[in-house]
């Protein structure tokens, strides 16, 4: 029974880890689909930004919620820190311009 529990809970984490690299790779190709809907220059340099944000914000975020996780327990930050990534990429697809989407 606990063999068994172990194991849900290294396969929840593992899965956690793992759908944050692949939605910031899920970006990449429908870039020019955003650029298109939202009516962004290429050229312009908001195109790359709205990638760039997420990838940002997926190299720093660790150097914050690592300390966290010390302080206040893995569980309670984990679920905060998935609480937020939920909250801003369904932000994210009901984003109608540009700004809410760098956002």
């Amino acid at each position: 029974m606990a063999s068994t529990r172990k194991w849900a809970a290294t396969i929840t984490v593992s899965l956690f880890t793992f759908i944050s690299p692949v939605s910031s790779s899920m970006i990449a190709p429908a870039l020019s689909n955003i650029a298109r809907e939202f009516n962004l220059n290429p050229d312009s340099g908001e195109v790359p930004l709205a990638m760039s944000v997420f990838i940002l914000g997926f190299a720093v975020g660790p150097l914050f919620i690592g300390p966290l996780s010390e302080l206040f327990g893995r569980r309670i930050v984990l679920q905060i820190s998935n609480m937020f990534y939920f909250v801003f990429n369904l932000a994210c697809g009901f984003a109608t311009n540009s700004g809410q989407l760098i956002a």
